[in-house]
Formats: C-alpha cells, sequence, structure tokens
C-alpha cells in the first residue's frame, strides 16, 4: 500500500539545499578566495595540458587520447571563465546604468 506523504517535502528540499548552500559559503571564504582558487584550477589545468603535449612530442606519452582529453578540458575551462567574465562584465556595466 501507498503511504501517505507528510509534510511538505518541496520545503524539506529547499531547507536542505540552503544549508548545504551556507555550509559551503562559510567553507570557501571570501569571493576573492574563491576567485583566486578557480584561476589557480584554470592555470594548473592550462598546464596540465602543456606538459601532455610536450610528453607526446618527447614520446613519453604514447596514448594520443589521453593529450586531446587533456587539451579538452583546458579548452573547456577556459572558455568557462571567459563566459563568466563577460557575465561579469555585463552585470557591472548593467549596475553602472542603473540610475538612483
Amino acid at each position: 500500500m501507498i503511504q501517505k506523504i507528510t509534510g511538505n517535502p518541496i520545503k524539506a528540499l529547499y531547507d536542505t539545499q540552503k544549508a548545504e548552500m551556507l555550509g559551503q559559503a562559510e567553507s570557501t571564504g571570501s569571493f576573492g578566495e574563491m576567485l583566486k582558487g578557480s584561476m589557480d584550477k584554470l592555470n594548473q589545468s592550462q598546464l596540465d595540458a602543456d606538459s601532455a603535449i610536450n610528453g607526446f612530442l618527447k614520446g613519453d606519452i604514447t596514448d594520443v587520447h589521453s593529450v586531446m582529453i587533456a587539451l579538452q578540458k583546458a579548452d573547456m575551462n577556459l572558455r568557462l571563465a571567459l563566459q563568466v567574465r563577460s557575465k561579469v562584465i555585463q552585470a557591472y556595466e548593467e549596475i553602472v546604468r542603473m540610475q538612483i
């Protein structure tokens, strides 16, 4: 037999997600630290792609697939960073245009 749903499951889900977001916000620190961490990850993915290319050219890496995966990860990370930058600039320009 099907049991009756008690309480508000949507509110419970919202409360759970809100608690998780608050926990993440407290653990990550400031916006500047988050931004710096993201830039460090972006830089590391670019360095990993460069080292994969160099390893392939030297003959240390014979698997073309791993090189291409490293290149695609670096490309996707860079594209994401550029999109985020564009959205931030767009939001800033919109704020500047606001009338007080």
